[in-house]
């Protein structure tokens, strides 16, 4: 039996490592997980029957984990997988950097999964990757991945040590769209009236959307317009409740959901109409899974100069026509004039579904393949 140990971070990190975990798991594969956060437990709890479950804070901890699960395969869900050490614990930063640079003790096939295209320690350095992996997974459309580098009008250039290693796969996780009995039970749970439209929304995360409240703000704000207008419409917010800015019930169209499992959160992201989000990768691929319009409403534009990471990661995917990117800046009328539109006009929402269907590609057996073929390759 083949022996995978994933290693994740925040809720994005954990749908990956559970997605493709389960198709691992699936073909007789022995999986168990460690955590990097202890917060995020939460979200891995419905596979503890499945999979041994391990909390990992440090490259010390998972070196004694590897040392004595001795696993055939490390995959880390994220190469940045310390990297907000550097932003929030500096003094912990130096008891980890070396995690980049200098491999763990193991023998065993190293693979990381990204979501994103920061290969580069030169032009990107707060975010150092682990560049001793053998190969590096994107869970990204291939054509949407090479829209963003740099010779196809993005801003991502790759270091030259690392583009053979990169492949992008497709979605990781891959999900599909719910039949219409468990989206009825889903919106029958949150009391979601058959002529009410549902709004998704997530914003938490340990140094992700949670520490920008003023998307949120901005989502509140273009409801409160259309509801006025005679438009039904509800949220449901998933995230801290501080972030919402309201009391201790919020108005009544608001729902609020303090955390979701992976598989919740999918089955409530997937009944909604609309997804409205910060730059969450993640969650933006399971819309896409889910066929649901998506905009993204992200930090900074000025003008027609995009400066913020955050646009230049979204851009792609806006320009696929996958979802539509906002900025912070963006009126609150014209954000509502969005909403409206991905709501209730079918032409429309038709537009940008066909788009994802388009863009929709399974990840994990592509994964699967290119896993097993370099396992075969080590043991020849």
């Amino acid at each position: 039996m083949t022996k995978y140990l994933f290693v994740s971070r925040g809720p994005g990190e954990i749908s990956q490592a559970s997605g493709l975990a389960k198709y691992v798991f699936a073909r007789g594969g022995g999986v168990i997980f460690a955590m990097t956060q202890q917060e995020n437990l939460e979200f891995v709890k419905p596979y503890a029957k499945s999979f041994k479950i391990h909390f990992a804070e440090n490259p010390s901890a998972l070196t004694r984990l590897v040392v004595s699960y001795r696993p055939d395969v490390v995959l880390f869900c994220n190469s940045k997988v310390w990297s907000d050490l550097l932003f929030s614990h500096p003094r912990l930063w130096e008891k980890v950097k070396e995690i980049y640079t200098t491999p763990i003790s193991t023998s065993a096939l190293v693979i990381c999964i990204d979501s994103n295209w920061l290969f580069n320690d030169q032009k990107y350095p707060m975010f150092p990757y682990i560049r001793w992996a053998t190969k590096y997974l994107i869970n990204i459309h291939p054509e949407i991945f090479r829209m963003g580098l740099k010779e196809n009008d993005g801003d991502f250039t790759l270091a030259e040590n690392v583009i053979d290693k990169i492949e992008p796969v497709g979605s990781v996780p891959t999900f599909f769209q719910p039949n219409s009995g468990d989206r009825a039970r889903v919106r029958q749970k949150y009391n979601i009236a058959p002529d009410e439209k549902m709004i998704f929304s997530y914003f938490s995360g340990s140094g992700g959307a949670e520490h920008r409240p003023w998307a949120l703000s901005n989502l509140l704000a273009a409801t409160e317009l259309l509801l006025k207008k005679g438009r039904k419409i509800r949220i449901l917010f998933v995230g801290h409740k501080r972030n919402a800015n309201f009391n201790k019930r919020g108005p009544k169209w608001l729902i609020h959901e303090h955390v979701l499992s992976v598989d919740k959160y999918y089955s409530a992201l997937s009944s909604s109409d609309l997804v409205f989000q910060h730059q969450g990768l993640a969650t933006l691929t399971q819309a896409l899974c889910a066929q649901v319009p998506v905009i993204a409403n992200v930090s900074q534009q000025d003008k027609e100069v995009i400066r913020d990471l955050h646009f230049w990661e979204v851009g792609p995917f806006a320009r696929a026509g996958i979802c539509r990117m906002l900025s912070r800046s963006t009126p609150i009328h014209e954000i509502a004039e969005h909403i409206e539109q991905l709501l209730f006009n079918p032409a429309e929402r038709e537009k940008m579904q066909e788009a994802q269907r388009k863009y929709f590609l399974p990840g994990e057996p592509r994964a699967y393949e290119i896993i097993q073929s370099l396992l075969a390759e080590r043991r020849a």
